[in-house]
């Protein structure tokens, strides 16, 4: 016997559920490995610690991590090991310091896209929390040397939640990070999102288009996602028929049929696409463009008399275009195809029950010049901090929005393959900077945070 074959054999040999003669082969193995030996004896103790992480306390406490991830409004749950234990810093036994000390696990909550330290736990719980969270997500809990995904549903307060996991090995132990899905999410208008008046205009001339490809550009986790369905939610009626392309479905939209990437089936983005062109399609949304081909492929399907909507990773609307051209390989077809891009972040609106009205600091006025608004108004929203929020002064989050229409200009460099990035910033007005300085005008959201989230430096 192998060691690759005995490897695959050791968790059912230490359930005691393999047949004799197998049993009896790979005890014969191991008594002549060391490194099986090893690995057999790593079995033996995570099947206790299976164990372990359905009893009591274990379970409970990770019910309780989740619960609470959801009164907190959070995005996303991040279980890390931490250092190793820090010896007290002096002889005189500081209760803080020591308790610090024999603490290696951090559980920390994004909130309003922010990550908050919530918990710290002893190093002895990490691995059993590891090993349940696996379990409940249907990973394989005695596979530690590679990264793992799998989903979790959970129904809290008459609500159903999905949980997708992530878990990847760390040299302190597995790292679990949970995203949080409210599946009774309610579905934003468009008029919802913070688009101004002009933005919003832009969006509705493109969507009405009879056919061509829009962009929605944005970070991840910058509300991309819910744009994208905002539009399709808006565009949804009895005459038009509409397909998406999803990894996964995040949110089920009446009226619209949705699909899964199943890589290990054979399908991936461009496969399916390639499917829903025989299901005769008026609007398509294809929720990533991993590669030259899908690039490629969307620019044909637009062009072939269906609207296409297309989310991809970008800073800004100008990043996310540039990025998508140098995707692309046919200039022409791309040139024709394209409407418009929408780039779009999120930044923390202030707290309704704390914000108060104050003068403009230095900063806040240095920051609407560069938003270009050249006259600061007498007072705007500062942040304080008070139980609802936490103590950080923002509660929630809105988007922040720059939307380009192709001209002719633009479309004629992008089919001669010299457009630059350059070129697409110069024909975007008002620019995402502008918008966000509006929104410290009006109250919505605080120079300091605009400038955390919207800054020229942090979108180029």
């Amino acid at each position: 016997m192998e060691c690759k074959e005995c490897y695959g054999l050791l968790v059912a040999y230490v359930k005691g559920e393999l047949p004799e003669p197998d049993a009896k082969l790979v005890e014969q193995h191991i008594a002549g490995c060391e490194s099986c030996q090893w690995n057999e004896q790593a079995a033996r103790r995570m099947l206790e610690e299976m164990r372990e992480a359905e009893g009591g306390p274990i379970k409970s406490f990770a019910r309780t991590i989740i619960e609470r991830a959801i009164q907190e409004r959070a995005s996303d749950i991040h279980i890390e090991p931490d250092a190793e234990p820090k010896p007290p810093t002096d002889n005189l036994g500081d209760p803080f310091l020591d308790a610090e000390a024999n603490t290696s696990v951090r559980i920390r909550f994004r909130i309003d896209g922010v990550l908050h330290d919530i918990f710290r736990l002893p190093r002895y719980v990490c691995s059993p929390l590891a090993t349940h969270f696996m379990v409940l997500s249907e990973m394989n809990p005695f596979e530690r040397r590679i990264p793992q995904s799998g989903r979790i549903h959970i129904r809290h307060a008459k609500r159903d939640y999905d949980l997708r996991a992530q878990t990847v090995p760390t040299t302190r132990g597995m790292r679990v990070v949970l995203r949080i899905f409210d599946k009774s999410f309610v579905l934003l208008d468009l008029g919802q999102l913070g688009l101004s008046e002009t933005n919003l205009a832009r969006v509705q001339e493109a969507s009405v288009r009879p056919y061509g490809l829009f962009l929605i550009a944005g970070p991840a986790g910058g509300g991309r996602t819910t744009f994208a369905y905002s539009m399709l939610s808006a565009l949804t009626r009895p005459a038009i028929s509409i397909l998406t392309i999803e990894d996964p479905v995040e949110v089920q939209l009446p009226g619209v049929s949705q699909t899964h990437v199943n890589r290990k089936a054979g399908m991936d983005y461009a496969e399916a696409l390639k499917a829903m062109m025989r299901q005769d399609p008026d609007i398509i949304l294809c929720a990533d463009v991993p590669d030259t081909t899908v690039a490629n492929l969307l620019g044909h399907i637009a062009v072939t008399g269906h609207l296409v909507l297309a989310p991809v990773i970008g800073n800004d609307a100008a990043d996310g275009l540039k990025r998508f051209l140098d995707l692309t390989t046919e200039p022409l077809t791309t040139g024709k195809a394209l409407i418009g891009v929408a780039g779009m972040r999120l930044v923390r609106k202030v707290c309704g029950d704390c914000a108060q009205d104050a003068d403009p600091s230095a900063a806040d006025v240095e920051f609407l010049r560069r938003a270009g608004i050249e006259e600061a108004p007498a007072k705007l929203k500062r942040n304080v901090g008070c139980g609802t929020c936490r103590q950080t002064g923002y509660r929630g989050r809105i988007g922040i929005h720059e939307v380009l229409l192709i001209d002719e200009e633009l479309r004629e460099k992008i089919r001669q393959s010299r457009v630059e990035e350059t070129d697409i910033r110069a024909a975007i007005s008002p620019s995402m900077l502008r918008d966000a300085g509006e929104k410290v005008i009006a109250g919505i959201t605080t120079a300091e945070e605009a400038e955390r989230v919207a800054s020229a430096a942090s979108i180029g």
